[in-house]
């Protein structure tokens, strides 16, 4: 069943002695939507893409016209919280959902346990969606897609405030599972108004029928980044030319180089994103830089390597990964579900 209280009444986000914030304890890693390593603002959200660390947001059809980003319209005790929103103007009238997948490592726990997702939620002044749909699900695969959960073990639907108010939504898991999810949908209608949008943070799904004060899975906001780390990787400098990795050329239009992690990653990665990079030689001379691919050696995630491809390059020679005079310069690693 589903039960709502508003934050004004309620002590979730007041510490105490006896208030169970304990690292762990939260399978939601980035339940406060604290941490953004691939931006802040997106547009056109519709295929399924990450956007805040370890969601998904899809929108059905792949339509355009969903927006996801990051706001400090909060409740009292959290930093950020994720505004999803129909784009002003808009006017298909197709669902979109927000998707989660916990790690098979880390969803074993929960196999024949009765468990209880938590959440924060509001609605936006012009919010046209009904209620809101709330899913807790599960699946016998692992570490499938945070959409690919095969049973749903719970679920409700909503009716948001335009106030912060808490909900919840208890289920047990079977004993077979090999991964648990949760998602939260909703179906706009009419022309998208200004803040036609669902606002969210503080997830939580946890042991037990009764829902603790929220606390991070990663005990803290450092910890909390390590753990998004562990799925996706992203090095911004922030600086023009500045320096992402060193490698040397392997051929005359490969170059392969190692990118040094501080956390190790969940499987090697799969994927890699980049934006305003270049490649130097140690005397200051540049490549004719071509792409990045990551490097096919899927066998050690504390050593991701990519291979740069160009022009200009001298096999066995030193070369810098550098930023190309760009300060908005990054090179991300994937080693998403």
């Amino acid at each position: 069943m589903s039960r709502a209280r508003d934050t004004a009444n309620t002590q979730d986000n007041i510490g105490g002695p006896t208030a169970p914030y304990v690292a762990g304890k939260n399978a939601v890693i980035n339940g406060g939507m604290d941490i953004w390593q691939r931006g802040t603002s997106f547009t056109d959200v519709t295929a399924g893409g990450y956007n805040a660390d370890r969601y998904m947001v899809n929108r059905s059809g792949d339509v355009a016209g969903i927006n996801v980003s990051r706001s400090t319209d909060i409740p009292t005790g959290f930093v950020y919280s994720m505004k999803w929103q129909r784009a002003s103007g808009n006017t298909n009238t197709s669902g979109t959902s927000l998707y989660y997948g916990v790690e098979s490592n880390n969803s074993y726990q929960f196999a024949g346990q009765t468990s209880i997702l938590s959440f924060y939620a509001k609605r936006g002044a012009n919010y046209s969606g009904g209620t809101l749909s709330v899913i807790i699900g599960s699946g016998t695969a692992v570490d499938a897609k945070p959409y690919a959960y095969t049973t749903s073990v719970a679920s409700t639907a909503v009716t948001l405030n335009t106030s912060w108010t808490r909900y919840t939504l208890t289920g047990t898991f079977a004993s077979n599972i090999a991964q648990v999810f949760y998602s939260l949908g909703w179906t706009p209608t009419g022309t998208a108004g200004a803040d036609d949008s669902v606002y969210v943070t503080g997830v939580q799904l946890e042991i037990g029928s009764i829902a603790t004060p929220f606390s991070r899975a990663g005990g803290t906001i450092q910890g909390e980044l390590a753990a998004c780390q562990r799925y996706y990787y992203r090095i911004a400098n922030g600086q023009a030319y500045s320096v992402f990795g060193a490698g040397a050329g392997s051929s005359a239009t490969v170059i392969r180089i190692a990118i040094p992690t501080h956390t190790t990653m969940r499987v090697y990665p799969t994927s890699v994103d980049y934006s305003g990079v270049t490649a130097w030689d140690y005397a200051g001379s540049a490549i004719t830089f071509t792409s990045l691919a990551l490097a096919n050696l899927a066998n050690n995630p504390d050593d991701p390597q990519i291979d740069v491809t160009g022009t200009g390059i001298t096999t066995h020679r030193p070369y810098y990964l550098v930023a190309n005079n760009n300060v908005n310069a990054y090179v991300g690693l994937s080693a998403e579900l």
